[in-house]
């Protein structure tokens, strides 16, 4: 049986480069390029290409792409940074105070900040997230007792409206709807 085959245009297994002189081989076509299987030694050597590495490369850069969430959410880490940015592109700073280590907030990351239609309308906001741990004076300004929880800052810095806890991805869409131009 046949070792999978890894990499563009490297060595399958990591053995030996070439099957050695005397050594029986198969050759078999690999779609436009070549892989050679030594019979004796079950070392595989791969020979692609140039044409279908760049093709291969290409096709594992759409897919990481996609996968990773084409148009994903950034995320600024800094307050004073996200706040500036927002001001100067005249839009609104969505805050999240979240945690790595809590359920919910790993629950909207894999739910509803991976749904398309949330990402659209997040697109009109600045997203900025912090740990209430290390912002507690913003936390406490903003009477945030929980995590996750969102604060939606205007231009000017006022408080445009807050919501604690986990939500849907509709509740979550409907939410940043409603503090899009209030």
């Amino acid at each position: 049986m046949l070792p999978p085959v890894f990499g563009l245009g490297f060595i399958a297994n990591r053995r030996a480069p070439l099957a050695p002189a005397g050594d029986s081989c198969t050759t078999h076509k690999f779609w436009h390029g070549l892989f050679v299987r030594n019979v004796s030694t079950e070392r595989v050597v791969v020979f692609i290409g140039s044409s279908f590495r760049l093709s291969l490369l290409l096709l594992i850069v759409a897919v990481g792409t996609v996968l990773s969430g084409c148009g994903s959410i950034v995320w600024e880490f800094d307050y004073e940074k996200g706040i500036s940015r927002a001001s100067q592109v005249r839009r609104r700073a969505l805050v999240q105070f979240y945690s790595s280590l809590d359920r919910d907030c790993l629950e909207m990351d894999r739910k509803v900040f991976m749904d398309q239609d949330v990402r659209l309308v997040m697109e009109r906001f600045i997203s900025i997230r912090l740990d209430p741990w290390l912002h507690r004076e913003l936390a406490k300004e903003w009477g945030v007792e929980e995590v996750p929880s969102f604060v939606i800052i205007r231009p000017d810095h006022s408080v445009a409206g807050t919501c604690e806890g986990k939500m849907t991805a509709e509740a979550f869409r409907l939410f940043l709807i409603t503090h899009v131009y209030n």
